[in-house]
């Protein structure tokens, strides 16, 4: 519900809208109410405002070619332009109120032709226009891309399960191994130390002899260093390219899966193109009927500013006592009410007529957007498939690139691994070498001794080292394990607000029905008793799945119910059809506001506009008023001059603006 301050004035200025000129308004807020005879551009004030909010309900003035409507509220000023293109085509620019008034054109805006207000007059579809201002793609979108991230989020939570199962245990089990392993060559290590030093102490050898000997293990040991280091290299290698080789074959199976490129894409734009260019002429043809559909309504309903139109068309006389645009004013102007003068011809004609050609015209118009929007999906699926085309070839050019690098990383890797051989067997020869040199410089026994102690000391040393080497490596892989398996919590709880995110996307639909069904029974309930029809015991909708026509599977609908009474106080169910004319625009009117609140228009639209009420009496008319009131900051109604002292009995203070039709400014 919209809290109403004090003091809050709306501004807004009209120029070549409908049958205005030029007209400036203040709205005080509350509930304002237009009042005058017919013919007086009331209805053209409240398009006008919709066009402001971002509608396309305005039109431009038929003898114009540009006009504007502009809004100043709350400090900020808005305002929505129209300007006729060499066509004959109006385009709407400006900065409107909205972005996107589709939800205030069905539950705000509810003038004569409202479609919410039509759709249950007829007994049409309600659920799908309760889901029109849903972009139902978008939420699908939205869908896919959660459960793309929530499966990504689960395989991260996966992956660190493993780790801290499987991953860490193992790795916990193998340091500690390996910790052992190095303590005991290390104990080894320092026994055979104090073994060497002692044999060393018990031989004398000359000083030259002793240097050789050291120099020829130093080198010993160096080449048994490189040639662990090189294993290590070459096992590291070996997995790489083993991965590598693994990649490839599964990047080669993701190309094989791709669907052929069947389609040209040169003709599906030339196609595009061609149906672009329809969808353009289909819009000239249906805003032409439209507004040629408007004329003849306007001149059904004796709208002065039309024959002021038709008049400054065609007064080409200047100066003449009676131009040709006043006799034939006067001509149109029958005294008989049922007959018409056409303004083209001059032949008389009735109402009925008219409003025949009227029908005639608006069917005609029905079948060009039917074809519109047929062509319009084509359009959509044409633009699907270029798109769908695109990512195709995309995603196989990013694979083929792939699979060029990976081939690229294993030819390298390869070459590597060789170099890594050749190198290691060198390594082999050259300890081969060094172990004969060594050999050759032995002399007595007791120095044998020394160098088998040298022997068994330089290959520890190099055993220690790679165990070393080795306890870093597990203890990195260990403190990188351990810091992923901190992040488990984190993930965890995305994941859990990943599925609330979902949950929300999946049943979002589902509660906007649910809603919607609540709100209108809600109300429909109370104002029944506010409003006291005779014979109407309950109005409610009712949200149920039914099979699809032709199809397997369910769709859902809203069942609207009308529960009646006979005299005697017998109920019966009957159809919206069979209802009153008053009753039925009443009904319509609430499921309206239903679908107002539950899209929570209010909360963003501070202006409801109210039309074509004329079938409602003056005291449920200002019943009516007062309960659509609480919701919207500025309510403006079209009254008839005839009921507005009836309705401001029953409503009490409001604002009030008498409407002429030739006021340049207005205030209530």
């Amino acid at each position: 519900m919209t809290e109403t301050g004090k003091g809050r004035t709306a501004t807004v200025e009209i120029k070549n809208i409908g049958g205005i000129e030029r007209l400036r308004i203040e709205f005080d807020e509350g509930t304002t109410l237009l009042s005058g005879e017919n013919a007086t551009n009331r209805t053209s004030i409240l398009r006008a405002i919709a066009g402001v909010f971002g509608s396309d309900l305005a039109t431009l003035n038929a003898s114009a070619d540009d006009g504007f409507v502009r809004l100043s509220l709350d400090g900020e000023s808005y305002t929505r332009r129209l300007r006729r293109t060499e066509s004959g085509t109006v385009r709407f620019e400006g900065d409107p109120y909205l972005d996107d008034a589709t939800a205030p054109d069905l539950f705000a805006f509810l003038l004569a032709n409202n479609e919410t207000r039509q759709t249950v007059v007829t007994e049409g579809n309600l659920r799908d226009i309760v889901m029109e201002p849903i972009d139902l793609t978008a939420i699908e979108r939205e869908i896919t891309e959660l459960r793309d991230e929530l499966d990504g989020v689960d395989e991260q939570i996966e992956r660190r399960e493993h780790l801290q199962n499987e991953r860490l245990p193992d790795l916990r089990s193998r340091r500690d191994h390996a910790q052992t392993e190095y303590e005991e060559v290390e104990a080894e290590l320092e026994t055979r130390q104090r073994e060497l030093a002692a044999a060393d102490r018990d031989v004398a050898e000359s000083r030259s002899q002793r240097e050789a000997v050291d120099e020829t293990l130093s080198e010993l040991k160096q080449a048994r260093n490189e040639r662990q280091e090189t294993e290590q290299e070459l096992t590291a290698e070996r997995k790489a390219v083993q991965a590598a080789k693994e990649r490839l074959a599964d990047i080669k199976a993701e190309l094989r899966e791709l669907d052929p490129l069947d389609a040209d894409r040169d003709e599906l734009q030339r196609e595009r193109s061609e149906l672009w260019d329809r969808k353009e002429q289909l819009e000239d043809q249906i805003e032409q009927l439209q507004t040629l559909i408007d004329f003849n309504e306007e001149f059904r309903t004796d709208d002065a500013s039309l024959f002021d139109a038709i008049e400054s068309a065609i007064d080409v006389e200047a100066g003449s006592a009676v131009s040709r645009g006043e006799q034939l004013t006067k001509q149109l102007h029958s005294p008989d009410e049922e007959a018409l003068v056409c303004w083209t011809c001059g032949q008389t004609t009735s109402r009925a007529e008219i409003e025949e050609t009227v029908d005639a015209l608006d069917q005609y118009r029905a079948s060009l957007y039917e074809e519109y929007t047929d062509v319009d999906e084509r359009i959509e699926a044409i633009e699907t498939k270029i798109e769908r085309l695109d990512e195709q070839r995309a995603t196989r050019d990013r694979l083929v690139e792939r699979r060029e690098r990976t081939q690229q990383e294993i030819d390298r890797t390869e070459r590597t691994i060789e170099s890594l051989v050749d190198r290691k067997t060198g390594l082999s020869e050259n300890i081969d070498d060094l172990e004969e040199k060594l050999a050759s410089l032995e002399t007595d026994e007791g120095y044998q001794r020394v160098i088998d102690r040298h022997k068994e000391v330089n290959e520890l040393e190099v055993e220690r080292d790679a165990l070393q080497e080795r306890l870093t490596d597990l203890e990195d892989e260990i403190e990188t394990v351990e810091a992923e398996l901190s992040e488990l919590s984190d993930l965890e709880a995305t994941r859990s607000e990943i599925r609330e995110e979902l949950q929300e996307r999946r049943t979002r639909i589902e509660r906007l029905e649910q809603r919607t069904i609540e709100t209108f029974n809600e109300h429909m309930e109370a104002l029944l008793e506010r409003l006291d029809f005779a014979n109407i015991e309950r109005v409610w909708l009712e949200r149920k799945e039914q099979s699809s026509a032709g199809r397997g599977d369910t769709e859902t609908v809203f069942d609207l119910h009308v529960v009646r009474s006979h005299d005697d106080g017998t109920v019966f169910e009957d159809s919206v059809q069979h209802l009153s004319e008053s009753e039925r625009q009443v009904v319509a009117l609430v499921f309206a506001l239903a679908g107002n609140l539950a899209h929570e228009v209010h909360e963003k639209m501070p202006f409801m506009l109210l039309d074509s009420m004329e079938m409602i009496d003056a005291t449920r008319k200002a019943r009516l008023l007062e309960y659509f009131a609480q919701y919207h900051a500025y309510l403006i109604a079209v009254v008839l001059f005839e009921e507005l002292d009836p309705v401001l009995d029953e409503l009490g203070a409001v604002d009030v603006i008498e409407v002429t039709g030739d006021a340049s400014e207005l205030t209530p």
